[in-house]
């Protein structure tokens, strides 16, 4: 599967290729960013049910890479594979440049309208390569044939995402829009 979005925020273009085989899911995606003069570059890998494996991270204006994986034990650990004890708890990542990332709790959990779920999110600055463990809420608010609306916050900022079913999203006011998709790479 093929996604790009535009990102309003930054004037920029995000172009994501997703590839399903029998053992994970395979994520690969460009980010070029006008504002900031770069590209950001990831590979996310996922197991089929959307729990994150591992993460790499690559942005060309600070020439610097981030690994981040997560083991069957639930142990975030750096690319050194040192133990990320900050990080104990937390299940999905959230990176800063990407609406993608929004689908991993959206396809992972079971959701029942008007219900919020409170998530302890990895989020991932890709200016800066910092990363924390942040509490975050997705509910629910409208499921229909051809897409869900979710209510997003994180500590003080709140928004309305509108996914369409199979969790990705298709307009993030004031920040993402989806411009194409096709089932084929």
């Amino acid at each position: 599967m093929l996604y790009i979005w535009e990102n309003i925020e930054h004037k920029g273009l995000e172009y994501l290729k997703v590839k399903y085989s029998s053992n994970n899911i395979s994520v690969t995606s460009t980010i070029i960013d006008p504002l900031e003069s770069n590209k950001i570059e990831y590979e996310v890998i996922l197991t089929r049910n959307w729990n994150f494996i591992r993460l790499k991270l690559t942005n060309d204006k600070l020439k610097d890479e981030l690994l981040l994986s997560k083991d069957s034990n639930g142990k975030w650990l750096d690319g050194n594979n040192i133990e990320l004890d900050h990080l104990v708890g937390a299940n999905d990542i959230d990176l800063s440049c990407t609406p993608f990332t929004n689908t991993l709790p959206i396809n992972r959990c079971d959701w029942t309208k008007d219900e919020p779920l409170h998530l302890e999110m990895v989020f991932i600055d890709a200016s800066n390569l910092n990363v924390k463990k942040t509490q975050q809420t997705y509910r629910l608010i409208n499921n229909n044939l051809t897409n869900k609306v979710f209510n997003y916050s994180s500590g003080s900022f709140e928004s309305v995402i509108l996914v369409n079913n199979n969790g990705f999203v298709l307009d993030y006011p004031g920040y993402f829009n989806l411009l194409t998709h096709t089932n084929e790479c």
